[in-house]
């Protein structure tokens, strides 16, 4: 599913946004990587395959992309903030109004 949903952002591109589009995208590759690893699991419980190591490692990226998730959620939130206060600006200077009338 998450391999769809990477080939629909890719190609046509939904958002007219850049920044909303980057943050879907990043998190669906995450979301994608974590899904691959749990299901090679799922396959090798089913399988009976013990490869302690490489589920150690698995868990490790796992984990990770947690971390990696939550971080980028983080840091779009701060981009989204800077795009908006960026916009905030050049509307005031534009229609060249000072203090907070422009939000009135």
């Amino acid at each position: 599913m998450s391999f769809m949903m990477l080939v629909y952002l890719i190609l046509k591109k939904p958002f007219k946004k850049t920044v909303n589009l980057l943050q879907l995208i990043t998190y669906e590759v995450i979301i994608l990587v974590v899904n691959v690893l749990v299901l090679i699991m799922a396959i090798w419980d089913k399988q009976g395959i013990e490869n302690t190591e490489m589920r150690e490692n698995f868990g490790y990226v796992i984990i990770l992309g947690n971390v990696v998730f939550m971080l980028a959620a983080i840091g779009f939130l701060i981009a989204k903030f800077v795009l908006g206060v960026k916009m905030a600006y050049k509307i005031t200077k534009r229609n060249k109004v000072k203090g907070r009338k422009i939000w009135l």
